[in-house]
């Protein structure tokens, strides 16, 4: 479940190890090469846009984003930025991006380095999350 945190809500697992070498979302950003962070940087705007109310911090050393339920997620790799969104099975994907296969209820969308994020589609996947009903 969720408790309150100087951040706002978040889960229990907030609170881990890996939250130590990355404190706040700023510094997580600040420790990416210039590609990474313009894509990170362009999910956390998308997000303050489109979930004005949505509290972001550091869960399993990464940034999460959420609304009264985890939202979405940025996780930076060599070549890529997962985004992930923590009730994407719920959404319809329009545009064929997010994978996943069931077992959870998290589906990802890969942004390559190269060819960057696509907005419309991470504005679209964001309204329909703060839709869904609450305990989906």
């Amino acid at each position: 479940m969720y408790h309150l945190h100087p951040c706002g809500p978040v889960a229990k697992w907030h609170e881990g190890d890996k939250r130590k070498r990355h404190p706040d979302v700023t510094a997580y950003i600040a420790d990416l090469e210039p590609p990474q962070k313009a894509i990170v940087e362009a999910i956390r705007r998308i997000v303050k846009e489109e979930v004005p109310d949505a509290v972001e911090g550091i869960a399993y050393g990464v940034p999460f984003w959420f609304a009264r339920d985890p939202l979405c997620y940025a996780s930076a790799a060599k070549n890529h930025i997962t985004l992930g969104m923590a009730r994407g099975m719920e959404i319809e994907d329009r545009f064929g991006l997010l994978t996943g296969t069931g077992k959870s209820p998290i589906r990802k969308c890969v942004v390559k380095l190269k060819t960057g994020l696509n907005p419309v589609a991470l504005r679209e996947w964001l309204r329909l999350a703060v839709k869904l009903p609450e305990d989906g």
